[in-house]
């Protein structure tokens, strides 16, 4: 007995790599990734979302079956854990009242018909709950965390409900039967996530998480202990590489520029901080970027402001006082990591910003490579997750295989069909035509309006 582990199986539905993986929490709590399985995603997942459920079904299966070999010896998944990230995700405001007349003491019976009437009067009729957040209770006016054993004349009770479209939801449980899966637990991505990448005290002084994804970035408020809102914006990396192939460039190009030349701050900004550290006689010879260079920066800053503008309007709608978020904003996710991302949101917002730090949630012999930000809804998943849904062999130190590389995914489907450019040399810059320039870019804002008029907002 003392030779079997039991470990967590956690899936990321992410809509440019499906990413299956296998680990545990040591004694101290800290998570060690045994094996992590990934596939490129193409039009299969878009913006959270399956599109494709027999697809997807296949991919997972596979995926399964490339983690279990890694154990060198016979064992199965029982349970998995899946992070929801799904675009049409819905944050609800929700309360109920009820009297009591001082005349029944409250349990936590009372307590569970408080939150079912609050459901049944604020859920839609086409969304499914994925999650819901005790916000507090008021005890004859008066606020209160936990009402338990009181006989009050009135208990009001108020909640975040975390809701998103039925038909979505169906899509996932059906990919994954097909794949085997029929103990699937569902956990909303951006919690998982915090759970990585905040320590108490910053959920308790207030704190942003926004995980960058590629097909949507997602966002968290947490406050006093208690996450105050939640949000998913139909924008994440993929869109800039799309945007950047109007430059004539296939979607594996664009995406290379947007990876070794792309920032989220605009050139004029660049040159400010160059300047600062450079002496007068330095200044007098530098000069502004090449032509080519200012197209590609233009075309990446709009998509990154848009984005950025989106989140600061969702950290006022969430009704935080935003002085009060102590810990400020921390980012994380596979697009977090392009350069500039930090000083865009500290330009907009003001606050401070910092990147996630997941060392300090991975055991000492976790590899290195598991503590990119890419990682961070898998770690948060595992911390989240109940051991037992996988018993295998003690984890040796090292899998069988090394885990594979996703490659950069394609395009929309009908890129299939085209042939692919041939790969510009870093030192040519593709020259778009200069008469569509400004209209681009005037088109790049107006994209998320007629998206969100598409979408369940």
């Amino acid at each position: 007995m003392n030779n079997v582990q039991s470990y967590i199986a956690v899936l990321d539905p992410g809509s440019s790599n499906l990413i299956l993986s296998l680990g545990y929490k040591d004694d101290m709590g800290k998570v060690n990734i045994v094996s992590s399985k990934s596939r490129p995603i193409d039009t299969e997942i878009r913006r959270g979302v399956v599109q494709n459920v027999d697809q997807v079904g296949l991919m997972v299966e596979e995926l399964m079956r490339e983690l279990l070999r890694d154990l060198d010896r016979g064992c199965s998944i029982d349970r998995v854990y899946v992070g929801l990230n799904l675009y049409s995700t819905q944050c609800i405001d929700s309360s109920e009242k009820l009297n009591l007349n001082s005349q029944e003491l409250i349990t936590e019976e009372i307590l569970s018909e408080l939150f079912d009437d609050a459901i049944a009067r604020s859920l839609p009729e086409n969304k499914e709950m994925i999650a819901h957040f005790e916000q507090e209770y008021l005890v004859d006016g008066f606020p209160c965390l936990n009402p338990k054993g009181e006989r009050p004349d009135s208990l009001e009770g108020r909640y975040k409900l975390i809701a998103a479209r039925t038909q979505y939801m169906k899509n996932l449980e059906n990919s994954l039967s097909n794949a085997g899966l029929k103990d699937c637990r569902n956990i909303l991505g951006i919690q998982a996530s915090a759970e990585a990448v905040l320590s108490e005290e910053d959920k308790n002084k207030g704190a942003v998480v926004i995980d960058f994804g590629g097909g949507t970035t997602s966002m968290c408020i947490y406050k006093d202990n208690v996450l105050r809102y939640v949000c998913v914006i139909p924008y994440g990396g993929k869109n800039i590489s799309r945007d950047l192939k109007q430059l004539n460039l296939s979607f594996s190009q664009a995406e290379s520029l947007k990876l070794e030349e792309g920032t989220a701050l605009h050139y004029t900004e660049l040159m400010k901080k160059e300047a600062l550290n450079k002496t007068e006689e330095e200044i007098r010879f530098f000069s502004e970027p090449l032509h080519d260079d200012k197209e590609i920066n233009e075309i990446v800053v709009a998509r990154s402001e848009e984005i950025v503008e989106n989140i600061w309007a969702q950290i006022i709608y969430s009704g935080v006082e935003v002085g009060k978020i102590g810990s400020g904003i921390i980012i994380c996710g596979g697009a977090s990591k392009m350069d500039g991302l930090e000083d865009l949101l500290r330009i907009k917002t003001q606050m401070p910003v910092r990147k996630a730090d997941l060392s300090c949630r991975l055991s000492s012999s976790c590899r290195v490579e598991f503590q990119d930000p890419a990682y961070a809804q898998t770690i948060g998943l595992i911390m989240l997750g109940e051991k037992g849904g996988c018993r295998g062999p003690l984890y040796s130190g090292q899998s069988k295989e090394q885990p594979r590389q996703a490659t950069l995914p394609m395009e929309e489907l009908e890129e299939i069909t085209q042939k692919a450019p041939q790969k510009r040399p870093k030192t040519e810059a593709v020259k778009p035509d200069k008469k569509n320039k400004e209209k681009l870019i005037s088109k790049i804002g107006n994209i998320f309006d007629d998206l969100m008029k598409q979408g369940d907002y």
